[in-house]
């Protein structure tokens, strides 16, 4: 049986947004064998060729993509940024994956595509979150829904509790933050 839309080997995976998360994905893509792609206005060329990736335009990217990853932030021009005419760029058997919110994403035009069978998505982040209980979602072979965790295996807390354990030890060691998140970086962190 030939499967050519399963697995990620040499894949080109296109990343929307590139603040923090969309950053750390791309870290994670460029120690395997995948061509990265990004999108995101707030990105120069050259930062994205030095984050291991080639700048594209949206359009671009989603037919480009053998695997999209959305990490655009919630910002007034990224409502439903993801709509009928988006999803219809992307070629068949494309991975659709939102772990960023269900607000940039035409959910009726990707009810629509997902039906189709055309498209294997996961969706992290629904809208509304949590989806109904009888979302049509929930039924179709080629969609897995989690609730809200982005991959997460159960110790991320800890994790987490570590970072900002160390950044109040190092505050009160006189250091500077190892994360620091300044006010201009706001307006655009998803």
């Amino acid at each position: 049986m030939n499967l050519p839309w399963l697995g990620s080997y040499s894949r080109k995976v296109g990343i929307v947004g590139a603040s923090r998360i969309g950053r750390l994905v791309i870290d994670m893509l460029t120690r395997g064998r995948f061509e990265i792609g990004v999108y995101d206005p707030f990105l120069s060329a050259v930062e994205a060729t030095e984050l291991g990736s080639t700048k594209m335009e949206l359009h671009t990217l989603l037919a480009w993509s053998d695997i999209v990853s959305l990490h655009a932030p919630i910002l007034p021009q990224t409502r439903h940024m993801i709509g009928a005419q988006e999803l219809a760029l992307m070629a068949d058997h494309t991975v659709f994956i939102n772990t960023a919110r269900g607000w940039l994403v035409d959910h009726e035009a990707l009810l629509s595509e997902a039906r189709s069978g055309r498209l294997r998505i996961l969706i992290d982040t629904p809208e509304p979150e949590p989806l109904p209980v009888d979302s049509p979602f929930y039924d179709l072979p080629n969609v897995v829904l989690t609730p809200h965790i982005a991959g997460a295996l159960g110790n991320e807390l800890r994790a987490l509790s570590d970072v900002a354990i160390t950044e109040i030890e190092r505050f009160v060691a006189g250091l500077p933050p190892l994360y620091p998140v300044r006010k201009h970086d706001m307006e655009r962190m998803a």
